[in-house]
């Protein structure tokens, strides 16, 4: 390492003791193929029109005089915003960001680690967070009585909370190639 310079780098990212490397990696690996699922869904020409729609509609909150410009910026601009976005945007950097990866998960994320090291601890994770998210739907579900549209507000605590179920299933730790 001190022949190549590289012994700030070993000592921040292999020689460190890492209490919690298959925790770190487990969150690291869910976060970056999340963010890969959600990218390779956003960035297709089917979706960028529905994202431009989408931005375009909400110029629509801000004050009336602003609300054409606003418009006709992002039907100029939306496009290449969204493969400026696309090219700069990772998911590496994306859950850095986010604190779910650091410089020892992300290597290890790199390299990976065996099967038989993250599938028990990943199913884990997944459980938990599953139920988590389950309670966080159900209470988003009971103050729907609170909501403008209360049916709405329960139309989509339903499916958020069906997409939670088909995501976060029995095959996820397999999907991302940790069992």
């Amino acid at each position: 390492a001190t022949e190549c310079a590289a012994v700030e780098f070993c000592a921040q990212n292999f020689w460190q003791e890492s209490g919690d490397k298959v925790g770190g990696y487990i969150s690291c690996k869910a976060c970056t193929w999340s963010f890969t699922m959600i990218e390779s869904y956003v960035f297709t020409a089917g979706n960028e029109d529905k994202v431009l729609n989408l931005t375009s509609s909400l110029c629509n909150y801000i004050p009336a005089d602003y609300i054409k410009t606003c418009k006709d910026m992002v039907m100029e601009y939306g496009k290449a915003a969204l493969s400026t976005v696309e090219a700069k945007l990772n998911p590496q950097l994306v859950c850095t960001a986010m604190g779910q990866c650091d410089k020892t998960s992300l290597t290890t994320v790199l390299t990976g680690l065996s099967k038989e090291t993250t599938c028990a601890p990943c199913k884990q994770t997944m459980s938990e967070f599953k139920q988590q998210t389950e309670e966080m739907f159900r209470w988003w579900q009971s103050a729907c009585s609170e909501a403008s549209n209360t049916a709405e507000c329960v139309t989509y605590s339903e499916m958020a909370l069906l997409l939670n179920k088909a995501v976060l299933n029995e095959f996820v730790c397999e999907e991302m190639e940790m069992c």
